[in-house]
């Protein structure tokens, strides 16, 4: 049944018997549930660090579930320099613009899309401190 699905002819047919004994036999699920108290671990400690390290004005998501959590930093926080400053502290994001189809419908601001699925706890919570040192930096310099 997967074959009919799929058009790109990418993805073996034993990857695709493997995949759905997996599924039939309960694995999946149990997976799933290992997969979301994980993530949810490393929500978890990026909001907290954020709650911990980020300076007043900045503001994120509390999402619910997937991946990333959004953050918006005042006006004042220059895009480029945030981005290069944040990089030389040795953090990366996704600035949020690039996120948008096009640029007139991004929300006003700077806005970052902040991973926390590939990263422990311990990892994203000195990624976050590095960033809002970044921002911070600029932040004084307005």
């Amino acid at each position: 049944k997967m074959m009919h699905l799929k058009d790109e002819s990418g993805t073996s047919p034993f990857a695709q018997c493997v995949a759905a004994e997996f599924a039939r036999d309960g694995n999946l699920d149990r997976h799933i549930l290992t997969l979301r108290d994980a993530y949810q671990s490393r929500r978890d400690a990026m909001l907290d660090s954020l709650e911990t390290f980020m300076p007043p004005g900045v503001i994120w998501t509390r999402p619910a579930g997937g991946f990333f959590v959004w953050l918006t930093v005042p006006p004042s926080v220059e895009p480029t320099a945030l981005r290069a400053r944040s990089y030389a502290l040795g953090v990366d994001y996704m600035p949020g613009e690039a996120c948008f189809a096009d640029g007139e419908s991004a929300p006003a601001g700077t806005h970052l899309r902040l991973a926390f699925s590939q990263r422990s706890p311990s990892g994203i919570r000195e990624a976050v401190a590095r960033l809002s040192k970044a921002v911070r930096e600029l932040l004084a310099a307005t």
